[in-house]
C-alpha cells in the first residue's frame, strides 16, 4: 500500500476561530484551502509508503 499523505480531520463549531488557532498559535502552514476544508502541514506528515511509518 502506498500512502500519499496522513492527517487528522477535526469538526469544530467555530471554523474560523479554529483556523486562526492552528495557523497563528501553532504556526501551521496552510497547504490547500477550499470551502469548509483547510489542509495544513503537520511537520512532514507525508509518507511515501506504508513502511515509512512502521
Amino acid at each position: 500500500m502506498k500512502w500519499k499523505q496522513t492527517g487528522i480531520i477535526l469538526f469544530v463549531e467555530n471554523y474560523q476561530a479554529a483556523l486562526r488557532f492552528y495557523t497563528e498559535q501553532l504556526c501551521l502552514q496552510v497547504q490547500r484551502q477550499e470551502e469548509g476544508l483547510t489542509v495544513m502541514d503537520f511537520g512532514g506528515a507525508v509518507a511515501p509508503d506504508a513502511s515509512a511509518i512502521l
